[in-house]
């Protein structure tokens, strides 16, 4: 097993940590300088150095158990699939808003359709066989804004991967104070429902057709959210619904989110 680490500042500043790190490893650590704040290039880089069967992502906030990987590997063999997720589960400071800790809205997990099959994911927490990705990469448009892991996963479905879940193989993320308001919560949903745009789109689904539904569901969430007004937890998840539709319905009409990361 080898362990590489994407360092996307405009500088190699992370160089001197993963160094220092080497004598305690079993394992090889290969460093690579990705520049410049823009996820996709960081992922894109581990994607070029990897030559392993099976490669796995985890993000560089996130705190993995001593049986995560056995446990995705496990998973991806017994149920013969190509890519396999598991989930990340918040960890709130303390003083963290009630509603925010109650509803559980930083933690992760792929969205399952009604007919159990997986259609995209993302790359927080998931082991993949490297060779189902082809010429397939993460897209750098969205390296800073968001959903370039929703994007790059769909393209697999779409390609014929085997898409599953393990909910046992869990890595936590610590949540900075900053991402626990309902405005960053709206943001971020509204840059997903961006990825999600590029996604149906690439699904081969029309624009007028995506953007009907986009507002049907705007409207939707909205009178929904009227009506959960007396659930603290309600009427905010239904906001940050209506957030994501939303911006399926602006990136419908040519508006772009702003960047996050960088």
């Amino acid at each position: 097993m080898r362990v590489i680490v994407a360092d996307n500042d405009f500088t190699p500043s992370a160089k001197a940590v993963v160094d220092a790190s080497r004598p305690a490893s079993p394992h090889e650590i290969v460093y690579l300088h990705a520049p410049a704040q823009n996820i996709s290039i960081a992922r894109n880089a581990c994607l070029a150095a990897s030559s392993e069967t099976l490669l796995a992502f985890i993000d560089d906030d996130e705190e993995a158990s001593p049986d995560w990987l056995s446990t995705l590997y496990d998973h991806l063999l017994s149920h013969r699939l190509d890519v396999v997720f598991g989930p990340v589960q918040a960890i709130y400071q303390p003083g963290t808003l009630a509603w925010i800790a109650e509803g559980d809205f930083l933690s992760t997990r792929p969205w399952i359709p009604r007919s159990g099959r997986i259609d995209t994911g993302y790359a927080g927490n998931v082991l993949l066989r490297r060779a189902v990705c082809g010429a397939t990469r993460f897209n750098p448009d969205f390296g800073r804004t968001g959903g370039e892991d929703t994007l790059f996963f769909a393209a697999l479905h779409s390609g014929g991967a085997r898409l599953g879940y393990c909910a046992t193989a869990e890595v936590t993320h610590h949540v900075p104070a900053k991402d626990t308001t309902l405005r960053s919560l709206m943001r971020r949903r509204f840059r997903a429902g961006q990825g999600s745009w590029r996604a149906l789109r690439d699904r081969g689904e029309g624009p007028l057709q995506i953007l009907a539904m986009a507002i049907a569901r705007v409207a939707y969430c909205c009178l929904q959210g009227l009506l959960a007004l007396p659930s603290p937890v309600g009427w905010r998840r239904y906001a940050i619904s209506t957030a994501f539709h939303a911006g399926v319905v602006a990136r419908s009409l040519g508006i772009r989110a702003d960047a996050i990361y960088g």
